[in-house]
């Protein structure tokens, strides 16, 4: 909007007709997957000053796409969006299009977990609290890292997060969460741990191993548990904000699973593989 009355005169309708027109364009590749942001006025914003000055304006953003962590998909269809409002501004197609056609592009209101862990009985020392867990990836840049971050996964949100929407979910409503601990020995290095039978360090309750020398981050974020230096100590649980290494126990009280960097894993997968 150009003014805290969100008026709409020809400069903000043209704005909005060739939205309709891209969302149309767009809907063909991610059906489903374009909302809109609230109109409110905000004097600082200079989409807002822009319009307020007689330009039209449109603000595209990128949001999440699953399975494009990079957003290389997503920036390959804002280049089309570039280019085929480009087209519709020289050939005036966007006139065509209508005030009702962006009033129907439905609302943004829902956050999107990467990760959520559903209905798991966590326990916080002697405490137990049914409640949701929710994870998002975020791209890092480390060290003297140029033009490459590295994903790392983290804890946001606790309690019912039942009006979230999710990428990838998980139902843990048959089984206790609780923390990982972390492992007396310091190992020299990843090598060294994974020479150990680390799997059956976790089925007996371990999450969080301490190495004199650590892999780089993306190797770190692929692994079932999570890695710390040799001084660290067991990281508070919940850490939000923060990673945390997380024992799915069954109600036999076996270890099968732990979530860990954003997924949860499947300790019978890395049997095969160590196999």
């Amino acid at each position: 909007a150009y003014n805290q009355e969100r008026e709409v005169n020809e400069v903000r309708l043209n704005a909005m007709k060739l939205t309709a027109q891209l969302n149309e364009i767009v809907q063909e590749y991610i059906p489903g997957k374009v909302a809109k942001f609230g109109d409110a006025y905000e004097p600082r914003a200079f989409g807002d000053n822009m319009q307020k000055w007689g330009t039209s304006t449109i603000l595209i953003e990128a949001g999440g796409l699953k399975d494009d962590p990079e957003k290389q998909y997503l920036r390959k269809l804002h280049f089309m969006m570039l280019m085929s409002a480009f087209v519709s501004i020289a050939e005036q197609q966007y006139l065509h299009f209508t005030r009702d056609a962006y009033e129907a592009i439905p609302p943004n209101r829902i956050s999107i977990f990467d990760l959520l862990v559903e209905g798991g009985t966590v326990e916080f020392g002697d405490q137990k609290f049914t409640l949701d867990l929710g994870f998002r990836n975020q791209g890092v840049f480390l060290g003297d890292q140029h033009g490459h971050p590295v994903v790392q996964s983290r804890l946001v949100d606790i309690g019912d997060l039942s009006t979230f929407g999710y990428y990838r979910h998980f139902d843990a409503s048959d089984y206790r969460i609780r923390q990982g601990a972390l492992h007396l020995q310091v190992f020299r290095d990843l090598d060294h741990l994974l020479e150990q039978n680390w799997i059956s360090f976790i089925q007996s309750g371990y999450g969080y191993f301490r190495l004199r020398q650590l892999p780089d981050e993306e190797i770190r974020q692929n692994l079932p548990f999570l890695l710390l230096s040799a001084d660290q100590v067991l990281p508070h649980f919940p850490r939000i904000g923060r990673d945390a290494a997380l024992l799915l126990i069954n109600e036999d009280s076996t270890i099968d699973k732990i979530i860990a960097n954003g997924r949860v894993n499947v300790l019978a997968d890395y049997v095969e593989i160590q196999e």
